[in-house]
């Protein structure tokens, strides 16, 4: 049987993006989402009632849907297929729960042995988010206990709602909100396709880095609540771990331990902003916190500033910072107004120049497999003086001192990740990123 006629078909076609408030109307998911009263079944996907009470109160006989909400003044429209055995009436009605007033009512629906289109236009008498659709079957005079067949049901609002700041719902996205004058949700945000730029080698000694998967992160309270809980999520960007800036407008970081970074010069933070953003008022504003004390330093990025905030691409922020008063930092804020619009990846202050490659050719660091499930293997053609293991949160998981130029570490009981192995070898040492699967 075809499930939705070309009537229903274009009705909905004609209400625009209206939203179905009822859900699983053509019975396609069995008695989902429905209360059926005795005798109901679902029956070749039409829910069916092979009797229905002779005497008692309409209600001794129904289907129902509960939930519902109702915008008082808004116009609705209400649209169903049924039969029936033999010809007959039933009773279709819409009543606020536990107060029983109407929103709409038709206690003469006559049912004829043809399955039937039928549709109600109404005013909804109320704004009440408690309503439920009944078909009422008992006691409903001639032919009363004959079988019913109801299918495809549909309730939609026709109404759209101009509110007092003279939005109308809808406007934003095409699609109809349920005609209250907050403004639809924004569609979700495009994230970058591509992963931010890998930051070059440097000694581990000049680098504080806070977020990167280069380096070894301090250990810190990432994510501190400062402007509530869960300001940012790490998210995978190209197969790698990457900051989304969420609903909050600031996230702070406490470190577990000061850091006396007195001596550091640069920042350094890699931005995606997303593409098609007007940027004309936005911010984002990266502080250091010395403690105790509480001095700070703060960088201010805008459409003006020297980088300037751009969108569609990463922006790689690189800008000199005088840190000589610092040699407690230990929190670090970020605040911005590109709420669940911005991605960010290597964060970090640094100081000194990076490292060429030929820096380490001397010891030649293989790891594999990566990724890794159980084991990973570390070979080097000089001696592995220490290896070290770490998690995205800068924590030490693992570490062993081979003294030779081979190990082999067991992974099975870490947990999927990213993690940052470091090796020392000839007293110099070299980070690699792996993946745990």
């Amino acid at each position: 049987m075809k499930k939705i006629t070309i009537f229903i078909a274009l009705m909905i076609t004609s209400l625009g993006f209206a939203q179905n408030l009822i859900t699983n109307g053509d019975f396609a998911n069995g008695t989902t989402d429905w209360t059926f009263g005795p005798p109901g079944v679902v029956l070749d996907g039409e829910a069916y009632y092979s009797t229905a009470n002779a005497g008692g109160n309409p209600w001794d006989t129904e289907l129902k849907q509960t939930g519902k909400t109702f915008i008082g003044g808004n116009t609705y429209t209400l649209t169903f297929r049924a039969r029936a055995a033999a010809n007959r009436n039933i009773s279709v009605n819409i009543q606020n729960t536990g107060i029983w007033n109407d929103q709409f009512r038709n206690n003469a629906v006559a049912l004829t042995t043809t399955m039937t289109d039928y549709s109600y236009t109404f005013v909804a008498t109320s704004t009440n988010s408690n309503a439920q659709l009944n078909f009422h079957m008992a006691n409903m005079g001639t032919n009363t206990t004959a079988a019913v067949y109801i299918d495809d049901v549909t309730l939609v609002s026709t109404t759209i709602t101009t509110c007092n700041n003279g939005i109308k719902d809808g406007d934003e996205t095409g699609v109809d909100c349920g005609g209250s004058c907050a403004p639809c949700p924004p569609p979700p945000a495009t994230p970058p396709s591509v992963a931010a730029p890998t930051p070059p080698n440097r000694n581990p000694s000049d680098v504080i880095s806070l977020y990167s998967g280069a380096y070894t992160n301090v250990a810190s309270n990432f994510d501190a609540g400062w402007c509530g809980g869960s300001s940012v999520q790490e998210v995978t960007i190209a197969s790698n771990p990457t900051m989304a800036f969420k609903s909050n407008n600031c996230q702070g970081i406490v470190l577990d331990s000061g850091i006396d970074a007195s001596s550091f010069t640069k920042l350094h933070v890699d931005v995606y902003i997303e593409a098609g953003t007007d940027l004309t008022s936005s911010v984002f504003n990266l502080k250091f916190v010395q403690q105790p004390g509480g001095a700070a330093l703060e960088i201010n990025l805008n459409v003006a500033s020297t980088p300037a905030l751009v969108a569609g691409s990463w922006l790689q922020i690189d800008v000199p910072v005088n840190l000589t008063a610092f040699t407690g930092f230990k929190e670090f804020g970020i605040t911005s107004n590109l709420n669940n619009k911005l991605w960010y990846d290597n964060l970090y202050a640094y100081k000194g120049t990076a490292l060429g490659t030929n820096k380490f050719q001397t010891s030649s660091v293989k790891m594999y497999p990566n990724p890794v499930k159980n084991t990973l293997t570390i070979d080097a053609n000089s001696s592995i003086n220490k290896v070290s293991v770490y998690n995205i949160l800068g924590q030490e998981v693992m570490k062993a001192s081979p003294k030779s130029n081979s190990v082999t570490l067991q992974t099975n009981e870490l947990q999927k990740g990213v993690y940052m192995v470091t090796t020392e070898i000839d007293g110099k040492v070299s980070t690699s990123k792996v993946i745990k699967e």
